[in-house]
Protein backbone atom coordinates (compact mmCIF):
# COMPACT_ATOMS: atom_id res chain seq x y z
CA UNK A 1 0.00 0.00 0.00
CA UNK A 2 1.62 3.27 -1.07
CA UNK A 3 1.81 6.30 1.24
CA UNK A 4 -1.07 8.22 -0.42
CA UNK A 5 -3.42 5.23 -0.25
CA UNK A 6 -2.32 4.57 3.34
CA UNK A 7 -3.16 8.15 4.32
CA UNK A 8 -6.56 7.92 2.58
CA UNK A 9 -7.35 4.69 4.48
CA UNK A 10 -6.31 6.32 7.78
CA UNK A 11 -8.39 9.42 7.04
CA UNK A 12 -11.44 7.28 6.30
CA UNK A 13 -10.89 5.24 9.48
CA UNK A 14 -10.74 8.48 11.49
CA UNK A 15 -14.01 9.68 9.93
CA UNK A 16 -15.72 6.34 10.58
CA UNK A 17 -14.64 6.24 14.23
CA UNK A 18 -15.39 9.88 15.04
CA UNK A 19 -17.96 10.27 17.85
CA UNK A 20 -20.25 12.36 15.64
CA UNK A 21 -20.33 9.81 12.80
CA UNK A 22 -23.70 8.12 12.25
CA UNK A 23 -25.12 6.03 9.43
CA UNK A 24 -27.03 9.11 8.28
CA UNK A 25 -23.87 11.24 8.22
CA UNK A 26 -22.04 8.56 6.25
CA UNK A 27 -24.89 8.41 3.73
CA UNK A 28 -24.84 12.21 3.40
CA UNK A 29 -21.07 12.18 2.72
CA UNK A 30 -21.44 9.42 0.13
CA UNK A 31 -24.15 11.39 -1.67
CA UNK A 32 -21.78 14.38 -1.90
CA UNK A 33 -19.00 12.39 -3.60
CA UNK A 34 -18.34 13.26 -7.24
CA UNK A 35 -16.52 11.55 -10.10
CA UNK A 36 -14.15 8.78 -9.16
CA UNK A 37 -14.27 9.74 -5.47
CA UNK A 38 -17.17 7.30 -4.93
CA UNK A 39 -15.43 4.13 -6.13
CA UNK A 40 -12.24 5.27 -4.37
CA UNK A 41 -13.97 5.66 -1.01
CA UNK A 42 -15.64 2.24 -1.48
CA UNK A 43 -12.24 0.64 -2.06
CA UNK A 44 -10.65 2.48 0.87
CA UNK A 45 -13.57 1.42 3.08
CA UNK A 46 -12.97 -2.16 2.01
CA UNK A 47 -9.36 -1.80 3.26
CA UNK A 48 -10.59 -0.50 6.62
CA UNK A 49 -13.18 -3.30 6.79
CA UNK A 50 -10.56 -5.94 6.04
CA UNK A 51 -8.26 -4.72 8.80
CA UNK A 52 -11.13 -4.37 11.26
CA UNK A 53 -12.37 -7.88 10.43
CA UNK A 54 -8.88 -9.26 11.00
CA UNK A 55 -8.65 -7.52 14.39
CA UNK A 56 -11.99 -9.05 15.40
CA UNK A 57 -11.20 -12.57 14.17
CA UNK A 58 -7.63 -12.69 15.48
CA UNK A 59 -8.57 -10.96 18.74
CA UNK A 60 -11.41 -13.38 19.47
CA UNK A 61 -9.15 -16.31 18.56
CA UNK A 62 -6.58 -15.04 21.07
CA UNK A 63 -9.33 -14.57 23.70
CA UNK A 64 -10.45 -18.19 23.18
CA UNK A 65 -6.85 -19.39 23.46
CA UNK A 66 -6.24 -17.42 26.65
CA UNK A 67 -9.55 -18.60 28.13
CA UNK A 68 -8.72 -22.29 27.59
CA UNK A 69 -5.04 -22.35 28.58
CA UNK A 70 -3.02 -21.25 31.57
CA UNK A 71 -0.29 -19.07 30.11
CA UNK A 72 2.98 -18.73 32.01
CA UNK A 73 2.92 -15.00 31.27
CA UNK A 74 0.32 -13.32 33.57
CA UNK A 75 -0.06 -10.50 31.02
CA UNK A 76 -1.58 -13.05 28.64
CA UNK A 77 -4.09 -14.37 31.19
CA UNK A 78 -7.72 -14.54 30.15
CA UNK A 79 -9.18 -11.05 29.93
CA UNK A 80 -12.67 -12.51 29.96
CA UNK A 81 -13.46 -16.11 30.89
CA UNK A 82 -15.84 -18.03 28.66
CA UNK A 83 -19.34 -17.11 29.73
CA UNK A 84 -17.98 -14.05 31.52
CA UNK A 85 -18.93 -10.42 31.18
CA UNK A 86 -16.78 -7.48 30.19
CA UNK A 87 -17.88 -3.88 30.74
CA UNK A 88 -16.71 -1.30 28.21
CA UNK A 89 -15.69 1.56 30.51
CA UNK A 90 -15.96 4.01 27.62
CA UNK A 91 -19.61 3.28 26.90
CA UNK A 92 -20.87 1.32 29.89
CA UNK A 93 -22.11 -1.43 27.55
CA UNK A 94 -21.87 -4.94 29.00
CA UNK A 95 -20.53 -7.64 26.64
CA UNK A 96 -20.58 -11.40 27.18
CA UNK A 97 -17.86 -13.73 25.91
CA UNK A 98 -19.95 -16.70 24.91
CA UNK A 99 -20.42 -19.32 22.27
CA UNK A 100 -18.61 -22.44 21.29
CA UNK A 101 -14.85 -22.51 21.56
CA UNK A 102 -14.79 -24.63 18.44
CA UNK A 103 -17.01 -26.41 16.00
CA UNK A 104 -17.39 -30.17 16.03
CA UNK A 105 -16.45 -31.83 12.77
CA UNK A 106 -16.94 -35.38 11.55
CA UNK A 107 -14.73 -36.19 8.57
CA UNK A 108 -16.46 -39.51 7.84
CA UNK A 109 -20.16 -39.40 8.79
CA UNK A 110 -20.91 -42.70 7.02
CA UNK A 111 -18.09 -44.39 8.95
CA UNK A 112 -19.43 -42.98 12.22
CA UNK A 113 -22.87 -44.39 11.40
CA UNK A 114 -21.37 -47.84 10.74
CA UNK A 115 -19.25 -47.73 13.93
CA UNK A 116 -22.27 -46.78 16.07
CA UNK A 117 -24.35 -49.53 14.48
CA UNK A 118 -21.63 -52.09 15.25
CA UNK A 119 -21.61 -51.41 19.02
CA UNK A 120 -23.25 -54.22 20.98
CA UNK A 121 -23.88 -55.25 24.56
CA UNK A 122 -22.52 -58.55 25.93
CA UNK A 123 -25.85 -60.21 25.06
CA UNK A 124 -25.44 -59.14 21.42
CA UNK A 125 -28.13 -56.45 21.43
CA UNK A 126 -27.28 -53.12 19.86
CA UNK A 127 -26.25 -50.18 22.05
CA UNK A 128 -27.50 -47.57 19.57
CA UNK A 129 -30.71 -47.99 17.60
CA UNK A 130 -31.04 -47.12 13.92
CA UNK A 131 -33.45 -44.35 14.87
CA UNK A 132 -30.88 -42.81 17.23
CA UNK A 133 -28.14 -43.12 14.61
CA UNK A 134 -30.37 -41.35 12.09
CA UNK A 135 -31.07 -38.60 14.64
CA UNK A 136 -27.35 -38.19 15.42
CA UNK A 137 -25.89 -38.51 11.93
CA UNK A 138 -28.53 -37.60 9.39
CA UNK A 139 -28.05 -38.41 5.76
CA UNK A 140 -27.66 -35.26 3.71
CA UNK A 141 -27.81 -34.76 -0.03
CA UNK A 142 -25.69 -32.25 -1.87
CA UNK A 143 -26.53 -31.58 -5.50
CA UNK A 144 -23.70 -31.80 -8.01
CA UNK A 145 -24.62 -29.02 -10.43
CA UNK A 146 -22.12 -30.16 -13.04
CA UNK A 147 -23.83 -33.55 -13.22
CA UNK A 148 -27.29 -31.95 -13.09
CA UNK A 149 -26.31 -29.82 -16.12
CA UNK A 150 -25.31 -33.01 -17.97
CA UNK A 151 -28.60 -34.69 -17.00
CA UNK A 152 -30.59 -31.66 -18.18
CA UNK A 153 -29.22 -32.30 -21.69
CA UNK A 154 -30.84 -35.76 -21.82
CA UNK A 155 -34.34 -34.46 -22.42
CA UNK A 156 -36.39 -31.30 -21.98
CA UNK A 157 -38.53 -33.06 -19.36
CA UNK A 158 -35.41 -33.74 -17.28
CA UNK A 159 -34.32 -30.11 -17.62
CA UNK A 160 -37.75 -28.89 -16.51
CA UNK A 161 -37.71 -31.06 -13.38
CA UNK A 162 -34.19 -29.92 -12.48
CA UNK A 163 -35.10 -26.27 -13.09
CA UNK A 164 -38.16 -26.66 -10.84
CA UNK A 165 -35.88 -27.67 -7.96
CA UNK A 166 -32.97 -25.27 -8.31
CA UNK A 167 -32.56 -21.57 -8.62
CA UNK A 168 -29.53 -19.42 -9.36
CA UNK A 169 -29.23 -16.57 -6.92
CA UNK A 170 -27.41 -13.47 -7.99
CA UNK A 171 -26.34 -11.02 -5.36
CA UNK A 172 -25.93 -7.28 -5.74
CA UNK A 173 -23.09 -5.92 -7.87
CA UNK A 174 -19.80 -5.28 -6.08
CA UNK A 175 -16.73 -3.31 -7.03
CA UNK A 176 -13.90 -5.86 -7.04
CA UNK A 177 -10.23 -5.77 -7.85
CA UNK A 178 -9.52 -7.25 -11.27
CA UNK A 179 -6.83 -9.91 -11.13
CA UNK A 180 -4.39 -9.99 -14.08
Amino acid sequence: MNEVVHEEVLALARILTAPETTKASIEARVLELEGDALPKVVIRAREVQGFAKHVIEFGEQEMRLRATTSPADPARAAAVPVGGRWVDRGTGVIHRFEGDLGDWKVADPFGLRLALAALTRPDGSRLVTDIDIERGVTATYKPDHRVLNELAKIDEAVAIVIDDFRKKDRGPAHLREEKP
